[in-house]
C-alpha cells in the first residue's frame, strides 16, 4: 500500500469515528413511581412461636416460657430439652454424650448443641457471657439450674457456628438467655 492510499483510508476511517450517530439514555417516565405498593411483612406460624423468620440470616430459635408452668415443667433445663431444637436428642444424659443438655455432675444441667458438647455452646445471659458453674470441677460451662424459670423471659438459640462473631466459645452456637425486667415480683408455688 502507497503512502498516499494509507493517508486517505486513515482520513477516511477517522472522518467515519467523527460522523457515527450517539446513543444518548432515555429519559424515565415520572409516572413510573407513583403506582409503587409497600410488601407487606410475612410472619411464620409454624414453630408456634410469631416471629419474622426472614429478618435474621442466621437460624435463631426462641423459646418463650409463658406456657412452661402449664405443661409442668419447673426449671430451664426441662424446658430446653422440651423445645423444638432438642427434637430427636436423647433426654439428660452422661457429660460424655452428645445429648441435647447434658448432666455435668450431680444436680447440674448443661446445654449442648449440635452435638459438640457443652464447652463449645456460649451461653449469655441477657447478652453478657455467663460464667461456669457445676460441681467437683466436671463442669466448664454454664449450669442451666442456676437461674429460675420465674425470672426468664425468653430463650434465644443461634443454631449456627458463631466463633467468627462470638469467639470460640460459640463453635456450636449460642443461646443468649433473657430475664424478665419488671419492678415487681411473682412468687409461683408447686403443691
Amino acid at each position: 500500500m502507497t503512502p498516499l492510499a494509507r493517508a486517505v483510508s486513515f482520513a477516511v476511517a477517522t472522518g467515519m469515528l467523527g460522523v457515527s450517530p450517539q446513543v444518548v439514555a432515555q429519559d424515565e417516565a415520572e409516572d413510573e413511581n407513583d403506582g409503587a405498593q409497600a410488601i407487606e411483612q410475612i410472619v411464620v406460624t409454624g414453630s408456634r412461636i410469631r416471629r419474622d423468620g426472614f429478618s435474621s440470616s442466621s437460624p435463631l430459635d426462641i423459646v418463650v416460657i409463658d406456657k412452661a408452668a402449664v405443661t409442668g415443667i419447673s426449671n430451664l433445663g426441662d424446658l430446653m430439652q422440651a423445645s423444638t431444637i432438642a427434637a430427636g436428642a436423647p433426654q439428660v444424659t452422661a457429660a460424655t454424650s452428645s445429648a441435647f443438655v447434658q448432666n455435668g455432675g450431680q444436680g447440674v444441667n448443661t446445654l449442648s448443641l449440635r452435638g459438640l458438647g457443652a464447652s463449645r455452646t456460649l451461653t449469655l445471659i441477657n447478652g453478657r457471657c455467663a460464667g461456669p458453674a457445676g460441681t467437683r470441677g466436671g463442669v466448664s460451662s454454664f449450669d442451666l439450674n442456676v437461674i429460675p424459670l420465674a425470672a426468664i423471659e425468653r430463650v434465644e438459640i443461634l443454631k449456627d457456628g458463631a466463633s467468627s462473631i462470638y469467639g470460640s466459645d460459640a463453635v456450636a452456637g449460642v443461646v443468649n438467655i433473657y430475664t424478665k425486667k419488671e419492678d415487681g415480683g411473682s412468687i409461683d408455688a408447686y403443691v
